[in-house]
């Protein structure tokens, strides 16, 4: 799965060359030292933190999700081959980390 995702993650387009870096560095409201918060004013800390990373990464997650779709739109117009190219592509880099949320991608 992984050789996959890095596969799709660079790319080497006529006319355009990028590679794309996973990062694995987030930021989750853990404390430095990566110990548990000790009263419970930490706990409304740590969580609220949670939360507001949880609703930033929702919010770009939609974004993309919207730009996603409207380059499939333009595929299907242009080149079918593209489609299911693009299709398992989006399967290959998204299930994985659905799949820690409890949800697959079947069918695009």
């Amino acid at each position: 799965m992984a050789d996959k995702i890095k596969t799709v993650m660079s790319n080497s387009n006529y006319g355009s060359k990028s590679t794309y870096i996973i990062k694995r560095l987030r930021s989750d409201g853990r404390l430095p030292d990566r110990t548990k918060p000790a009263t419970a004013r930490d706990t409304k800390i740590h969580l609220s933190h949670i939360l507001d990373s949880s609703q930033y990464n929702l919010r770009h997650e939609h974004d993309h999700g919207e730009e996603m779709a409207f380059d499939y739109k333009r595929f299907l117009k242009e080149d079918t081959k593209l489609v299911e190219q693009y299709s398992k592509q989006i399967r290959a880099v998204l299930n994985p980390v659905y799949k820690q949320m409890r949800l697959v991608i079947k069918e695009i």
